[in-house]
Order: C-alpha cells, then structure tokens, then sequence
C-alpha cells in the first residue's frame, strides 16, 4: 500500500494534523503531491517521530515532535534565537518548520534528522565526550552577562537558587489534588502519598539549599534545563567529533551547575571526575569558585531534587487536567521513574573513582 502525506499519523488523534501535513507539503514543493511516506517510526511516546518520505528520487528524513505551546516556544527561541546570537547555530538541528492547531495549544515541529548517534551510545569514546564538553563550556562561558538572559529567563525557566524551593511547592500542591481523585490501584495512591511524603521533608530541607545554593555566587548563564546523554548527539566531520544539543523545550536561566548536574548523572560514577576535571579546564578562565568535594556533592544534590520535584508537577498538571475522563496510564510509569530516582539518588561526585583537578 502506498502512503501520501494525508495518510500521516492517521491513527492518532493527535491536534494540528492538518496543519502538520500542510507544513510538510510546502515543505516538499512541487513535489508534494507525489511524495510517499515510507517510514513512520514513534521515537518517543507518540510525541516525537522520524519520518522517511521520498519525492520523486530524493529521500527525506524528518523528526517530528508536538510539544504544549509554551515549550514549543522555548525550543522555537532557543534553535532561531538565542543560540544564533550566541554563535552556536551549528550546534542544534535546524528547525525547518512550525504547525499550530487551530486551538493554539498544540505545536509541530520540523527538524532536520541529524545524522549520527545519542552521547549515550558512544559514551565509551572519550574524544567524542570531550567534544560534547568543550561544546557545553563554551556555551555557557559565552551567555555569561548576555543582555539576552532577561528574555530567556522570560519565555524559558528560572534554574536559580529559588528553583528548588518553588519546585518543591509546585509538586506538593499538585500531587494533594491527585491524591483527592478516584485512583483504583492502591499501589499507585501509595506512590502518591509516599512522593507527597518525600517532598514534605524536601520544604523542610528549603531554607537551607537555598542558601548554600545562592551562596556558590557563580554567574547566570543559558541552560539547557535537560541535558541528558540522550539529548546530545554525536556527528562524525572531518575534523573530529562534532556535538548537537537537541530537545530545548526545558531551557532556562541558572547557574552552570544545574546543566553539569543533570550531564555527570549519566555517565558511569568511574567515569564523572575525569568529565568534570575536562569541564573545569575548559572554564579555568572565568575563575569561578569551586567548592569542596563535599559542598559539591550537596549542590549537585539540590540540583537533582528540584528538577525530580519539577518533573512530579508535571506529571500530577496532566492528571488533574479538566475534562479527563481518566488518568492516563503514563502518569504512573513516569510517576514510578521518578519514585526510583528519589529512591537511588546518591552522591554524584564522592563515589567516583579518581581524583578531581587533574584532567584526562
């Protein structure tokens, strides 16, 4: 069976299809109304897709991804804007087009597929970890000071010291309107309280992470605000590893420390103090204050609770949303990952092997 542009994502219900469609066929030109679509292939929780079309003789491969939207404009002004103005255009994947449903609270997205793998899969070959490092320093060294931080701040996130604080509020109040809905399973309403539990003892803890995060008095610069492995991907050029930051919808304003964090959690503990010793090479010049191993390890820490307590409030933002009819099942899956990582949560830096200051 043959498949055109109109037959796309036909088994979802997914809003702003239409306009989705629209956008690819322009995309195509002329050649649109012979395009076939030969792969359709859901990357992501039928969020994010990779599309393979062929017009006439030349192949096409797409990502496509829907995003609510005040992300899609994060991502949109992170891709167009603010990294252009920084220099680092060359680093995201382009965004070739953008499709609103008809109600605006649905956004596609068009990127080109880059080629190349995840940081995650050739985590084991240090000169492409080296790269991505070297990309992530020099980023942030250059949004220091930038005029354009206010207008990040603005349309992305505050990642500073009140981050964990307001996360932690923000999580609190919405998983007591969760636990106030018909939830059937008693395992999930004990998950439920057992994350309300957990972050009683967080605002508790508030006071004190605040403080010795606002104290570490490094510059505000851009973040990523989800710089797991996954989200760098690894090109092969003539001239060595070439790094993309990709999925920007998270981005915000902070200090470095909150994207090192989220980075060093995902690499094996062994490895983490020759990543970070590379890291600290690379923003010598800015002569930031490094705290000790132990100061560290509690920064690092407050870090990871907030961003878990700001992923909590999503999930309980989606569960308590009017008019569901039910809670979607994936709710809990993403409730019960983030009950783990509360659960394993262990210090970044002190369980590393090797000595910080010295890099590889």
């Amino acid at each position: 069976m043959i498949r055109t542009l109109d037959t796309l994502l036909a088994d979802s219900n997914r809003p702003g299809l239409p306009e989705l469609r629209a956008v690819l066929a322009a995309l195509l030109g002329e050649t649109a109304g012979r395009a076939r679509l030969l792969q359709e292939e859901n990357l992501s929780r039928e969020r994010v897709f990779r599309l393979r079309l062929q017009a006439d003789d030349t192949i096409h491969s797409l990502v496509i991804k829907v995003l609510p939207v005040e992300r899609a404009r994060r991502e949109q002004m992170s891709i167009r804007r603010w990294l252009p103005r920084l220099g680092f255009e060359r680093h995201a994947p382009r965004l070739l087009g953008v499709a609103a449903d008809r109600n605006g609270e649905r956004v596609w997205h068009v990127y080109e597929d880059l080629p190349g793998g995840t940081l995650k899969e050739c985590a084991a070959d240090r000169d492409a970890v080296r790269a991505a490092i070297d990309l992530i320093a020099r980023l942030q060294l250059a949004a220091v000071e930038q005029p354009l931080l206010s207008e990040c701040r603005l349309i992305g996130q505050d990642l500073g010291p009140q981050f964990f604080a307001a996360s932690v509020r923000d999580a609190m109040r919405g998983l007591q309107a969760l636990r106030k809905l018909q939830i059937a399973d008693p395992a999930r309403r004990e998950m439920v309280e057992q994350l309300l539990d957990r972050m009683l003892d967080l605002q508790a803890e508030s006071a004190e992470r605040t403080r010795v995060f606002d104290a570490l008095d490094w510059p505000e610069t851009l973040q990523h605000g989800d710089l797991w492995t996954t989200n760098v991907v690894m090109a092969r050029e003539k001239r060595g590893p070439h790094a993309y930051l990709i999925d920007w919808d998270h981005a915000g304003v902070g200090p470095a420390i909150f994207d090192l964090s989220t980075l060093l959690r995902h690499f094996p503990p062994h490895d983490r103090a020759w990543i970070l010793d590379v890291y600290r090479s690379h923003v010598a010049r800015a002569k930031w204050h490094w705290p000790n191993l132990g100061e560290l390890d509690f920064l690092f820490e407050t870090a990871e609770l907030a961003r878990f307590a700001n992923c909590v409030t999503w999930c309980a933002l989606a569960a308590t949303e009017d008019g569901r009819d039910a809670i979607p099942a994936w709710v809990f899956e993403d409730l019960a990952d983030i009950d783990s990582w509360f659960r394993d949560l262990t210090p970044l830096m002190s369980t590393s092997r090797g000595s910080m200051g010295e890099a590889a």
